[in-house]
């Protein structure tokens, strides 16, 4: 497959997730929720909530976004940089620079370490979670 059309389809793809999350309903019933470790034990994992957050954020509802997860912004930040730059770089079928995928995925890193320990410490401290509301 061409890279131009390596291009195409991350553009597109990323257009679609965009227009999945502004229409599609995520239902705030944990009975619906597509993770297993939840279904399974009861209790959200780390990334619990973030897709629902995404959703509010699609929507414009900056703090129900934060009430579903606190890194919600962060995340759509990073999902959004990445689906740019390799938009740009397949489209004029420029190979990325490896400082930018090194950069990328250090600040991916940082978020699922932030989220771990966020999540650990709603487990470990119940109370904490008040401000995490999913």
């Amino acid at each position: 497959m061409p890279k131009r059309l390596h291009g195409a389809c991350v553009l597109v793809g990323g257009l679609a997730a965009a227009l999945i999350l502004r229409l599609c309903p995520f239902p705030d019933d944990p009975r619906w929720s597509p993770c297993l470790f939840r279904r399974v034990t009861g209790l959200p994992c780390a990334t619990c909530g973030l897709t629902r957050s995404l959703a509010s954020l699609a929507h414009g509802s900056w703090q129900r976004a934060y009430a579903y997860h606190p890194l919600g912004l962060p995340v759509a930040l990073l999902l959004g940089t990445a689906w740019v730059a390799l938009s740009w770089f397949w489209l004029r079928e420029q190979p990325i620079p490896p400082r930018l995928v090194r950069a990328w995925l250090l600040a991916c890193l940082a978020v699922a370490v932030v989220a771990f320990i966020l999540w650990l410490t709603t487990v470990v401290f119940p109370t904490a979670a008040a401000f995490w509301h999913h």
